[in-house]
């Protein structure tokens, strides 16, 4: 269970309680439990790369546009500057790359026929150390909306490090 409190300035100040929750039922789908990058030693660097051939099993259909890579860079600085223990960090080769991310035809994506984008992660003794992100190129209506792009690629990156999805509700906001 993860709890997060957040105080404000505030004169007459009182206690709290923060509310607590449980990632197994919060999460619906695609929550790994005690996966996880390994930051024992201090802020994790995760790197990045759009520049593979090919993604898992299936090639890449097209490159990212100057502006798409842009937006992706947008996702991956959102990542950012909300966790204090890992930073993303974009790098050329996708050979090194420990999140490589690509337009496919997304025909392997069997538990999500209609998925628009799809996530893989790799972890040994649960220390997460590989992770592709692969989005359906034919979902141009989709993809070519800024803030839906962004979105959706900032959903793929919660799963990516480890966050489920959550079923939609008004209690709060999230990119899962």
């Amino acid at each position: 269970m993860t709890a997060i409190a957040i105080f404000l300035p505030n004169p007459v100040a009182s206690a709290e309680e923060c509310p607590t929750y449980d990632f197994q039922k919060l999460f619906y789908t695609d929550y790994y439990p005690g996966t996880k990058w390994d930051n024992r030693s201090g802020i994790r660097d995760i790197t990045w790369s759009t520049n593979a051939p090919v993604i898992i099993d299936e090639k890449v259909s097209r490159s990212f546009t100057i502006e798409e890579v842009t937006w992706l860079r947008d996702a991956f600085q959102s990542w950012d500057d909300a966790l204090e223990t890992l930073k993303f960090t974009e790098i050329p080769s996708s050979n090194q790359a420990e999140i490589v991310i690509g337009f496919v035809d997304l025909v392997s994506a069997p538990n999500s026929p209609s998925a628009a984008s799809y996530w893989n992660s790799w972890w040994i003794d649960n220390w997460r150390n590989r992770s592709t992100i692969k989005l359906r190129v034919s979902e141009t209506w989709w993809f070519n909306d800024k803030n839906q792009f962004i979105h959706a690629v900032q959903h793929e990156l919660g799963n990516v490090l480890g966050l489920g999805d959550i079923a939609p509700s008004a209690e709060f906001t999230s990119a899962l």
